[in-house]
């Protein structure tokens, strides 16, 4: 595939934006670490010997990291001895600095938006020419993958999303059982129909969670029990409690392996997908 036209004028402009949109993100957070040594400055005039962690310091590592120009920030450390006020002194200073740096770039996004979006629409209108139809047909069918991608990702990532809290919600269930299960003694009758009677709700209570995790799974039944403490019924009791256990870690187990597939084609998809795109990118700009 020959290079397409202002290819590099559009890489440049896209490494633009991607330059005002992290400087927009980290001048929200320099504006915030600045609002909070504000906060402490006025909370010394009435307790002069605060001593307290100053905001900013991963900040600044950050945004030297991402800045040549502001690597001087982070180069510098002040003096171990220096009392607490000129400390925040240095900190306020470090910061008003980034600030200053950061907010021309970060309110220069929308123009540099817009120059983007100019070039962009001048390479769709010259591929309009007969000599690049097969390099628009090609990109016509990354496009359209793309969007299949995206299509088929969506239910899987929603999944994902379920699954996870769901898996959560039974471990605690199964400890809360398992806990129970413990304080029962060999003839303590009132826990173990207590502890039957927990099991019984938690069973009653994985339809909703199944659902909720999307899955089609036959579920156990749920125990009839009696509607008090029974002497005659104890080791029945205990054994409804264990059997209720055995089918909570059943089900963990299913819901693990469901995880593994879903997590494993969701990789799959967005592997091929971020591929694309990049591809996509890497034609166009």
């Amino acid at each position: 595939m020959k290079p397409l036209p202002l290819v590099e004028e559009i890489r440049s402009a896209r490494a633009e934006c991607d330059e005002a949109h992290v400087a927009m993100g980290f001048a929200s957070q320099v504006d915030a670490a600045l609002m909070s040594i504000s906060v402490l400055r006025d909370q010394l005039a009435y307790k002069p010997d605060i001593q307290v962690v100053i905001p900013g310091a991963a900040l600044l590592e950050s945004v030297a990291t991402a800045f040549d120009a502001l690597a001087h920030l982070t180069a510098e450390q002040p003096a171990a001895d220096l009392d607490f006020p000129r400390r925040l002194a240095v900190r306020q200073g470090k910061l008003e600095v980034a600030r200053s740096f950061l907010k021309p770039i970060a309110n220069d996004g929308q123009r540099r938006a817009g120059v983007l979006h100019g070039l962009q629409h001048d390479q769709r209108h010259r591929l309009e020419a007969p000599q690049w139809s097969q390099e628009v047909t090609h990109l016509g069918a990354l496009g359209q993958e793309r969007t299949e991608l995206a299509a088929a990702l969506a239910p899987v990532d929603q999944q994902v999303a379920m699954l996870q809290p769901a898996r959560d919600v039974l471990a605690s269930w199964t400890d809360r059982l398992a806990e129970a299960a413990s304080a029962v003694g060999s003839d303590d009758r009132v826990n173990a129909w207590k502890a039957a009677q927990m099991a019984a709700g938690l069973i009653r209570g994985l339809g909703t969670l199944v659902a909720q995790a999307n899955l089609e799974i036959e579920l156990p039944p749920v125990p009839d029990l009696p509607a008090r403490p029974d002497e005659a019924l104890h080791a029945d009791l205990i054994a409804s409690v264990n059997q209720a256990l055995q089918q909570l870690a059943d089900l963990a187990s299913i819901l693990d392996a469901h995880h593994r597939d879903v997590a494993a084609e969701q990789t799959r998809l967005r592997t091929r997908h971020d591929a694309v795109i990049a591809e996509i990118v890497e034609h166009m700009g």
